[in-house]
């Protein structure tokens, strides 16, 4: 697969929910430290994936769009979404010509370990003054060192980062 070829991503939550993000809100990306596994899931069943266990996101103002969500039951804004709970369970990379990439992150629940709907102590979120969101999600992260208030609200970097992207590499598709 090759990174021109990519239209969007996809974010998986615990819930079964999911909100796709157009490659042309999507600011920086990385997605490392990645371990392919193996494991039987249930009697009948044995997955192969990968697993994430350092990923780095910056999504641009204009992603946070009135949504229903993947039930089709309820709207709600994405950045609220992430915002209020801490859930990404996954990442899918999709491609121009149909093709998707799964990668499962580093999902940590602390002490609320087994309990329905417990947050992922590794996410980090936060925004910047001109609406953008930052995630990471990592054992090893810290939100604000790899984004600095001081950068991500600087307007002259945030217009320089997003002139640099607009456009490059662009599909039909986003």
């Amino acid at each position: 697969m090759y990174a021109d070829n990519i239209i969007g991503i996809e974010l998986g939550h615990e819930n079964c929910e999911s909100i796709f993000i157009a490659r042309k809100n999507i600011g920086y990306l990385e997605i490392d430290d990645i371990k392919q596994k193996i494991v039987r899931v249930a009697s009948n069943s044995i997955k192969n994936y990968q697993v994430a266990k350092s990923v780095q996101l910056e999504l641009h103002a204009d992603a946070n769009t009135l949504q229903t969500d993947s039930f089709g039951m309820n709207e709600h804004l994405p950045f609220e979404r992430i915002m209020t709970f801490n859930d990404i369970t996954d990442i899918s990379i999709h491609y121009a010509d149909g093709n998707k990439e799964y990668f499962v992150v580093d999902y940590n629940e602390g002490e609320n370990e087994g309990k329905l709907g417990a947050d992922n102590i590794h996410q980090k979120a936060k925004m910047n003054q001109f609406g953008d969101l930052f995630i990471v999600i990592g054992e090893k992260l810290d939100i604000d060192e790899e984004f600095p208030d001081e950068v991500i609200n600087n307007e002259d970097e945030r217009n320089f980062m997003w002139n640099m992207f607009d456009g490059e590499g662009e599909t039909e598709n986003g």
